[in-house]
């Protein structure tokens, strides 16, 4: 229990030690060998104690013992068998924790049909963290500017798609209406929705960093919400194309004739 409580503080605001079945195996198997080093510390070590060389105390406490971030990156062999192997394993768990992140940002963000539902899923998600946290300023502080980049990156988007709607609208191809977007000006778009969807994983990683379980399915009902919203309410969505309008009108001639 002790070493379960030791692992989940190390790991506090970093990720969930139960995210996936992998974390998941990888923390229980640090535990259960922190307990196992823990007993045979307390039965074998500790009566023989006056027994053990300093030296030999001195080494493993080394190996054991917190270091700074820079040396924390890398594991040397020695540390890794001078802790049994925790030290390694820490640093797989690591690893899968952020694995893990990545994975469940990647799956919040799938589905959107447009950048309107992604930009007020997003507003939600601001909303969502913000009440979460009104008494952490530090919580307070990152969500704000994750929001600001995340503002930022949907104004240029919405100016980069405003530009090549008109420069479309200007070439007008006859009867068909606006001509199509040439492979650069595809190219454009798509790279200012990448940033943006970027940006708003980089808003997610603070919910799941710092929020539970639990708030997993009010994210998702945000988002079923207002993806829903959005489709109802799109700009432009009412309008009828040019090339719709013409073939409506041959039609009703067709049928007068």
């Amino acid at each position: 229990m002790i070493a379960w409580v030791c692992l989940v503080d190390r790991f506090d605001g970093r990720g969930r030690l139960l995210g996936s079945w992998r974390s998941g195996a990888l923390a229980v198997t640090v535990a259960l060998i922190m307990a196992l080093v823990a007993v045979v510390t307390t039965a074998f070590l500790l009566p023989n104690a006056s027994h053990v060389p300093p030296a030999a105390v001195a080494l493993v406490g080394a190996g054991v013992s917190r270091r700074g971030r820079r040396q924390q990156e890398t594991v040397t062999p020695l540390t890794a068998f001078l802790s049994l192997g925790v030290t390694r394993l820490l640093a797989r768990l690591e690893e899968r924790l952020d694995a893990d992140r990545a994975d469940w940002c990647d799956d919040m963000m799938q589905g959107f049909k447009n950048h309107w539902q992604m930009q007020i899923f997003a507003d939600s998600v601001q909303r969502h963290l913000t009440a979460r946290a009104r008494d952490d300023k530090r919580k307070l502080k990152a969500v704000d500017e994750r929001y600001e980049e995340v503002t930022a990156a949907f104004a240029h988007l919405t100016d980069v798609e405003t530009g090549l709607d008109e420069a479309c609208r200007e070439n007008v191809t006859g009867l068909l209406g606006p001509r199509p977007r040439t492979l650069a000006e595809t190219r454009l778009s798509r790279r200012a929705f990448g940033e943006a969807e970027e940006r708003c994983k980089l808003l997610l990683r603070l919910a799941h960093e710092h929020g539970r379980r639990t708030d997993d399915r009010s994210l998702r009902k945000l988002k079923d919400r207002d993806s829903y919203t959005a489709g109802r309410n799109v700009p432009g969505r009412q309008r009828t194309s040019q090339r719709a309008r013409w073939w409506g009108r041959r039609e009703s001639s067709s049928q007068a004739r």
